[in-house]
C-alpha cells in the first residue's frame, strides 16, 4: 500500500486513514482519482504489469509517502516481507504470503519521478539502521524533492529484476501518467468494441 501523506507519525503508527468524499471521486476505465481530504489528489492508471500512480500534494506541504507492506484485501498471513531503497529515486521490495494461494511471492519495483529524501524503515514498529528493512512487519517513510510525483511500480511473481524489466517493458524511461492512461482508455475501448447489447427487450 502506497500513502500519500504529509505529516508523519510515531515509528509504532507511522499514518492514519484519510477520510474523502465519493463526490470528488472520478472513474473510468483504465483510471481512477481521488481528492482526499487532506488535500492531496491521486490518481491511478496502469499498464500490462505496471500501476502508474500521480500524486499533487497541496503547495506549502511537505510531501511524504509511507509505504505499507502489512496492508492486505482480506485475511493474509505474511511469511516475509522485504523493502530497500536501491536508487536516489527508486525503492524495491517482496513479500511472501499466504492469501488466495499459499507461497504467493509478489516482487516490486517503484521509480519516482523526483528523488527521495530521508528513507527510513521500519521492522516491528521499530526504525531499523541503513536503507533495507526485512521480516514480518515492514513499512517505510520518506520524503518526496516535488509537490507532483508520478510513481511507476512494476510488479512480478519471480524476482526484483523482473520486476525492473516489467516497468521498463510498460514505461520506459517516461514519467507520462497521461500518457499511459491514454493507451489504457484505448485497450479498453478495444475490448469492450467486441461485445454488442442489444437493449430492444
Amino acid at each position: 500500500l502506497f500513502y500519500p501523506v504529509v505529516t508523519i507519525g510515531s515509528p509504532s503508527n507511522l499514518y492514519q486513514p484519510t477520510s474523502f468524499s465519493h463526490a470528488n471521486e472520478k472513474a473510468r476505465p483504465g483510471y481512477y482519482s481521488v481528492l482526499l481530504d487532506n488535500g492531496i489528489k491521486a490518481e491511478l492508471t496502469a499498464a500490462t504489469y505496471t500501476g502508474v500512480h500521480r500524486y499533487t500534494y497541496p503547495t506549502q506541504a511537505s510531501p511524504r509517502m509511507v509505504v505499507d507492506m502489512l496492508w492486505t484485501l482480506g485475511e493474509e498471513a505474511i511469511y516475509e516481507a522485504a523493502i530497500e531503497q536501491t536508487a536516489a529515486n527508486e525503492i524495491a521490495g517482496m513479500r511472501n504470503s499466504l492469501g488466495f494461494v499459499d507461497q504467493q511471492h509478489i516482487y516490486f519495483v517503484a521509480q519516482f519521478s523526483c528523488n527521495i529524501r530521508d528513507f527510513a524503515a521500519y521492522s516491528d514498529g521499530s526504525r531499523v539502521e541503513g536503507a533495507k528493512a526485512r521480516g514480518t512487519k515492514i513499512m517505510a517513510s520518506f520524503g518526496l524533492d516535488s509537490n507532483v510525483v508520478t510513481v511507476k511500480v512494476g510488479l512480478s511473481n519471480v524476482s526484483i529484476e523482473n520486476a525492473r524489466q516489467n516497468l521498463t517493458h510498460d514505461t520506459g524511461s517516461d514519467f507520462n501518467f497521461d500518457a499511459v492512461s491514454t493507451a489504457a482508455d484505448a485497450q479498453w475501448a478495444t475490448a469492450l468494441s467486441r461485445a454488442a447489447i442489444d437493449h430492444k427487450t
